[in-house]
């Protein structure tokens, strides 16, 4: 089996959300996977490692979040119409950051685009690094990162 670094996916998470969406969140006492219904996003990369890089997060998390991202209010209308998207583009961001934090920024590595609730499914190996995170609001996100080869 191939060596794969180690990394907090949480810790990169929580300082994206902070830094781009200005949600603070913290480490979930109860860290049971999030039941349905959720908006998920999975982003896969290639680089020195290959790996899947999957969120969940309840719709309320979504709303919050796009009303964040597009400065608007939570009960706007492009908040609930952009939910979807901005759990993709949050997905990006950390895993952009988290490329960095695992390889360095001297290599290069690729990103696939975000897939939003397309039939998505955990992977059938278990998460190398699982977070389940909890939004001062108590809205639940799961981030997992899968190593593929």
């Amino acid at each position: 089996m191939a060596e794969h670094p180690a990394v907090d996916v949480g810790l990169v998470a929580q300082r994206i959300l902070e830094e781009a969406a200005f949600i603070f969140a913290e480490p979930a006492e109860d860290d049971a996977p999030l039941e349905s219904p959720t908006i998920n996003a999975q982003l896969d990369f290639r680089g020195p490692s290959n790996g899947r890089l999957l969120l969940r997060a309840s719709p309320e998390f979504a709303v919050l979040l796009a009303a964040n991202l597009l400065g608007v209010e939570p009960d706007e209308p492009d908040a609930l119409t952009r939910r979807q998207g901005a759990v993709g583009e949050i997905l990006n961001m950390i895993a952009g950051a988290l490329m960095e934090t695992l390889f360095g920024d001297e290599v290069t590595v690729h990103l696939g685009i975000p897939e939003i609730d397309a039939g998505l499914r955990p992977s059938a190996t278990p998460a190398a690094n699982r977070t389940v995170l909890l939004t001062e609001e108590e809205f639940p996100v799961e981030i997992s990162l899968y190593w593929t080869a």
